[in-house]
């Protein structure tokens, strides 16, 4: 999940997760993790998604608090340009 910090961090904005898993335990951990099914359903194999604004899931939580420093420090940025182009 610190990978989803990173991406936060850096601007990359996610909309949507998606997975897919044939197993059970893999079903089991997708709808655990707040995934929705998604689609026909292939073989064993589901699909999942995942609307990342309005997730409360905890897969999120480290992706939106590092979106959140990015915010943070953009809004900084223009602040201080405007401030000094005064």
């Amino acid at each position: 999940m610190r990978e989803l910090e990173v991406l936060g961090n850096r601007g990359v904005i996610l909309t949507k997760m998606y997975a897919t898993s044939g197993t059970p335990t893999g079903i089991a951990m997708a709808m655990h993790a707040g995934m929705e099914p998604f689609g026909p359903k292939l073989g064993k194999r589901l699909a999942f998604i995942m609307d990342v604004e309005s997730s409360k899931s905890f897969l999120v939580d480290s992706y939106k608090e590092g979106f959140s420093q990015y915010s943070k420090r953009i809004k900084n940025r223009k602040n201080r340009t405007s401030t000094s182009a005064i």
